[in-house]
């Protein structure tokens, strides 16, 4: 009795508008480029092999050329996020994010995502979406690898929480598609 209770409360459509901002654009252009391109773990090993060869020219009298690696070990990742970081601010004035403002509105229904902005109205099945992936305040979902819908936890209607909003995106896209970067606490 108390299951059929709780699956009666489930809204079958969960409906968030999304307000984009710096922070928000800030948010999704690190977790996207960082963790979901992998390249944050590029950026941890690149100044660990470059540290070893250099200390292995030094050991073997090349001392100069072990002083060059570890240098680079050290400047490269640092002007790649430096990059980043000034790619990111650019791109926050041309979209002219400095203000919230309603980007679209998704409603995940239970035959798929419908999407409404000022140039789409598209209903995309879950079979079609790439995954989902929960961070703290927010839940991304990928129609492709390079497209995505930012779901945040603040802009949820109707009283909807962040752990139902989860749970539906898991049982419309399965296990192998959702992924959360929220630790568990116990």
């Amino acid at each position: 009795m108390k299951n059929s209770t709780a699956t009666e409360q489930k809204p079958q459509t969960f409906i968030v508008h999304t307000h984009v901002d710096a922070s928000v654009y800030s948010a999704f252009s690190t977790f996207n480029n960082f963790i979901l391109n992998r390249r944050g773990l590029t950026l941890k090993l690149f100044p660990l092999l470059m540290t070893g060869m250099g200390i292995a020219h030094v050991a073997s009298s090349y001392t100069v050329m072990g002083i060059a690696f570890i240098a680079l070990g050290a400047l490269l990742p640092l002007a790649y996020v430096g990059f980043h970081r000034r790619s990111l601010a650019n791109q926050i004035k041309q979209y002219k994010l400095e203000r919230p403002r309603l980007a679209y509105k998704v409603s995940l229904q239970q035959s798929g995502l419908f999407v409404e902005n000022e140039k789409e109205s598209t209903l995309y099945p879950y079979e079609m979406c790439y995954g989902a992936y929960r961070v703290p305040q927010y839940c991304y979902v990928y129609i492709t690898k390079s497209k995505c819908f930012i779901l945040p936890v603040k802009d949820l209607q109707d009283g909807v929480s962040e752990e139902m909003l989860w749970e539906f995106l898991q049982e419309k896209l399965g296990q192998w598609k959702t992924k959360s970067f929220i630790k568990k606490t116990k």
